[in-house]
């Protein structure tokens, strides 16, 4: 196996007809309940390390979801074999990193992973953020649907936006879903709310 590429499974079962009775057939006459449950709690077992995707877990739990299609019958769904390969990029962040806040009155620095997190999907080299002005955009929402939008006048083009977490509703409860947090009030929202609305991040 190439430590290069993640091995998938391509398909759950490929039959060589396509007769929904075959096919239940098949599956009332070669799985039961027992089964099932065997292999459930082994790939959730310690042995297989938590199936992370590059790892050994990973490649112990392809290899064995393999063997046991190969024991019910099932047929491969890429030529002979079970699997595809599919290629990975890793995003790794410097550990070094720090970000710096400068402001009228002096500024201050913060160390990743003790002070911050942070990170992109982007799959280049290196992210260059610096000297960049923070613009602080309240939950960083815009919802017409609740007639609320923070980024309303808002010049954030290739700026840094500063947002809270969760929505309005979770402090006032007249407000959105009330304490129940809707989409706008995710992390991912608000990444993609601001990469719209232009800004560097």
């Amino acid at each position: 196996m190439n430590r290069n590429y993640l091995l998938i499974l391509v398909t759950l079962f490929i039959f060589s007809t396509s007769c929904t009775d075959m096919k239940k057939s098949f599956v009332t006459s070669n799985i039961n309940e027992d089964e099932m449950k065997e292999w459930i709690s082994t790939i959730a077992s310690d042995d297989f390390q938590g199936r992370f995707p590059g790892t050994e877990g990973e490649e112990k739990t392809a290899n064995y979801l393999a063997e046991q299609f190969k024991k019910v019958g099932a047929n491969p769904g890429n030529g002979n074999i079970y699997f595809q390969e599919v290629p990975l990029i890793k995003i790794t962040n410097d550990l070094k990193i720090k970000l710096k806040v400068k402001g009228a009155k002096g500024g201050i620095s913060f160390n990743y992973l003790k002070d911050i997190i942070g990170g992109t999907p982007q799959p280049v080299e290196k992210i260059n953020l610096s000297d960049l002005d923070l613009v602080f955009v309240g939950f960083g929402i815009n919802a017409p649907e609740f007639g609320w939008n923070d980024y309303e006048g808002a010049d954030v083009k290739g700026k840094i936006v500063l947002a809270l977490v969760n929505d309005p509703g979770f402090y006032d409860s007249t407000l959105f879903k009330g304490r129940n947090m809707t989409y706008y009030g995710r992390w991912i929202y608000k990444y993609e709310e601001a990469a719209r609305q232009g800004a560097a991040g």
